[in-house]
């Protein structure tokens, strides 16, 4: 798995644009919302936490504070709390 993927990270969204795409294209919007930097920043922190939770213990890197923080801090949000119980859900879903 390694093998397939590229030395240094690609940034598919490095811009409010290709955000605001990404927002249609995967269905969450009908139409472009206008995003700015803001907009920006609130999407790609939780991005590179979750990538940070998948690839971490691959490289052996342990958890900031920061990181930890803002785990805790989404958890406890409502919205978020009832995601993570959808995917606990199916996490144990027994699948045939």
């Amino acid at each position: 798995m390694e093998a397939r993927r590229p030395p240094a990270p690609i940034e598919r969204i490095g811009s409010p644009g290709p955000l605001d795409s990404w927002f249609v294209e995967s269905g969450l919007f009908d139409k472009k919302a206008g995003s700015d930097e803001a907009d920006l920043r609130a999407a790609l922190e939780p991005r590179e936490v979750i990538y940070l939770l998948a690839d971490g213990p691959l490289q052996s890197a342990s958890w900031s504070s920061r990181n930890t923080t803002f785990v805790w801090t989404a958890m406890m949000r409502s919205s978020f709390s009832s995601v993570t119980s959808e995917i606990s859900a199916a996490a144990t879903t027994p699948r045939c």
